[in-house]
């Protein structure tokens, strides 16, 4: 999506514990550059955080194969 949409606030973008998590994780491991408070920037900018319960994590395993890796490189 344009960063240009995005700003000018013509579609909701969304987000999940598990989005977080990921760039947390790539953060730490050194392939992601995260500066300052991840989630405090993404509520800043008005990303809405969506629910994230542990019935859609096992639901996971039903996704097809093209989700295979969950946390790419």
């Amino acid at each position: 999506m344009p960063r240009e949409v995005i700003a000018a606030g013509e579609m909701r973008v969304c987000f999940s514990a598990a989005s977080v998590w990921e760039a947390e994780i790539k953060a730490a491991a050194g392939k992601l550059v995260v500066q300052g408070d991840l989630f405090e920037a993404l509520e800043a900018d008005g990303f809405i955080e969506l629910a994230m319960t542990a019935g859609h994590a096992r639901d996971t395993a039903r996704l097809p194969a093209l989700h295979r890796d969950p946390l790419p490189a």
